[in-house]
């Protein structure tokens, strides 16, 4: 969400947020996703991912830019903004998104994952102190104040971007000078496979993409021993774990199956990924491709069919309680990136908001190949399983 900086010659940090304080491993793993958050998540993806291209995209980021925005509002905006994020009240709102940000955020070696929030604001306006307050310890957010419509606070909101997305994003920012404010949200990404692939075992093998046949790069494994995957209507879905205890799950439909069945409702995208009657292998062979992914979103279309529609009029937004000028919110983008390799997996994504002023039963030894040789989805799950990313490869060579 974009808010309008102060107009000064370079953007001043207005406030020192210290990073949000992890929660101990108990208390991690007893953790969950709010069924707001996972329901949201769904919802938007299926609205997002139906391009027919390589698609990547951050549910949590859009659920804290937007939650960092509807803390603000109120009235009919807030009622919205609330009942698309799944919360009854501001209140339980902030303590939905300081909860996710306690329990997932983790800076260590080799496990990254790391979210950043900051709030820019003009010169001729300022936040609320309630707001202000709100959004410091709830949302871990950083302040500042810049003038909107120049080069160097341009190049100061892409510079904060990069740096907050582990320099794997850095986006062409060209903010009007009417722009009253900016919310910005980051989630940074990296882990190593628990089981990584050796790089001497990938192969070039066909991938059957929906426009042809193409050539793509294929990781090779074998796992021994027990191994869960589920088999559902349809599909199937197998899950890798990474060192810092994040998950990547891979839903492969069926063969003739098309993959835009998943995308018909919130449901089907959600029982391909969390449904399915659970069998096990006692030899699991991986076949991988590797892919790097970048996309871009704009989002208030599917978010106005989601039901939020006042944040974006003129006429009708309310963010009173975030600060005295009428504003609305007049653009919202998503940028991501995603790379797989044989080491694990480095993924990133931006969420800004710009308001402006005005199954077969098994035999005796089950042997399964899973093969992701033709369009496919993936998500990747924080420990306490929060929807971290939610793609869809449709050509790993693309």
């Amino acid at each position: 969400m974009c808010l309008a900086p102060v107009r000064r010659s370079k953007p001043k940090a207005q406030n020192t947020v210290s990073a949000p304080t992890p929660l101990s491993t108990r208390e991690r793993q007893d953790a969950a996703p709010s069924e707001a958050l996972l329901s949201f998540s769904y919802e938007s993806a299926v609205r997002l991912l139906a391009s027919g291209e390589n698609e990547n995209y951050s549910p949590v980021s859009l659920y804290l830019a937007l939650s960092l925005a509807a803390a603000g509002a109120e009235g009919e905006t807030a009622a919205e903004l609330l009942n698309v994020l799944g919360a009854e009240s501001r209140t339980e709102l902030a303590d939905i998104c300081k909860m996710l940000i306690q329990s997932i955020y983790q800076d260590e070696t080799p496990s990254k994952l790391l979210l950043a929030n900051s709030l820019w604001i003009g010169e001729n306006e300022s936040f609320k102190p309630d707001y202000l307050n709100l959004a410091s310890s709830s949302f871990f957010a950083e302040l500042y104040s810049a003038s909107f419509g120049t080069a160097s606070t341009n190049k100061a909101v892409s510079d904060w971007i990069f740096k907050n997305t582990g320099e794997t994003i850095k986006p062409e920012i060209a903010l009007p000078s009417d722009t009253a404010a900016l919310i910005i949200n980051t989630v940074y990404f990296f882990d190593e496979w628990l089981r990584p692939f050796k790089a001497e075992s990938t192969y070039d093998n066909t991938f059957y993409a929906a426009d042809g046949e193409v050539t793509a790069e294929f990781m090779r494994q074998t796992h021994f021993g027990a191994f869960d995957y589920h088999i559902g209507e349809n599909y199937m879905r197998a899950s890798r774990d990474f060192v810092g205890g994040s998950t990547m799950s891979f839903v492969l439909p069926d063969d003739g199956v098309d993959i835009e069945a998943f995308l018909s409702s919130p449901e089907a995208l959600r029982e391909a990924f969390e449904g399915g009657e659970v069998h096990t292998a006692d030899e699991f062979n991986w076949r991988l491709p590797k892919f790097e992914i970048r996309s871009n979103f704009a989002l208030i279309e599917p978010l106005q069919r989601m039901g939020c529609k006042s944040a974006f009029s003129p006429n009708y937004a309310d963010f009173s309680y975030m600060l005295d000028a009428p504003v609305f919110i007049s653009d919202i983008i998503q940028e991501t990136f995603i790379k797989i390799d044989e080491k694990g997996v480095e993924a990133a994504a931006y969420t800004l908001i710009e308001n402006a002023a005005s199954a077969a039963p098994p035999s005796e030894l089950r042997i399964v190949y899973f093969t992701l040789d033709r369009p496919f989805f993936y998500a990747i799950y924080a420990p306490d399983g929060a929807p971290l990313f939610i793609g869809i490869c449709q050509n790993p060579t693309a």
